[in-house]
């Protein structure tokens, strides 16, 4: 398992597209920071404005990882079945676990560094006094975790498709379905039967958290 992880983990590092993407997503996060800023020398103005700044750099960040888990992981095992490298992984002492798990642990790695390479943009938040190091730890956390989860489902999804192209269609249109469009059927249907049955589907989206 741990040699598996060293590779897909130095596969990541290695990956020139990958890094011109968090590159790219660094400089959009810290442009709508500099862009939000208020330029009132007003303290409670400064502080309610941060609040406001936090929320939006919060929700950015957060689209950010999600859309780059399932690229991350989506082809993850479709890509070692296109390229007929998988059988050679299964023939080998690996368990099939082993290779499963040492892949997962890969990708969390990496969303483990996005979430620390993009803290200092949300850290400057807290410059404005408008929110505290708690929120923003609670904020953190709650990307961790739902990127987490939604790479499990992605790598889940890339295990069972046969193409790496469908593989990649179908994880962002489930991760569409969970993290954002829970909300959509509430907004489009007045069915009142259809409620109890959104309420449980909600907690599911991390946009629920954050815009709660």
């Amino acid at each position: 398992m741990f040699t598996i992880f060293l590779h897909e983990l130095k596969q990541y590092l290695r990956d020139v597209r990958l890094q011109s993407f968090v590159f790219f997503a660094f400089l959009v996060m810290a442009g709508f920071l500099c862009l939000l800023w208020p330029e009132s020398d007003v303290f409670s103005v400064i502080r309610a404005s941060g609040r406001h700044i936090f929320s939006i750099i919060l929700l950015l960040n957060l689209a950010i990882i999600l859309a780059f888990v399932p690229a991350l992981c989506a082809c993850s095992v479709s890509d070692e079945k296109e390229k007929n490298r998988f059988v050679m992984l299964i023939t080998t002492m690996l368990k099939p676990g082993d290779i499963m798990f040492g892949k997962l642990f890969a990708v969390i790695t990496m969303q483990v560094l996005m979430v620390l390479f993009f803290l200092p943009i949300s850290s400057l938040c807290l410059l404005s006094g408008g929110v505290n190091a708690g929120v923003l730890l609670q904020g953190q956390i709650i990307i961790l975790i739902s990127a987490i989860c939604y790479g499990g489902v992605c790598l889940a999804v890339s295990a069972s498709a046969t193409t790496s192209n469908s593989a990649l269609i179908r994880a962002y249109l489930l991760v569409a379905l969970m993290s954002g469009a829970v909300f959509l059927p509430d907004l489009l249907l007045s069915q009142q039967s259809l409620k109890p049955m959104l309420e449980l589907i909600r907690p599911s989206a991390p946009l629920m958290l954050f815009i709660n």
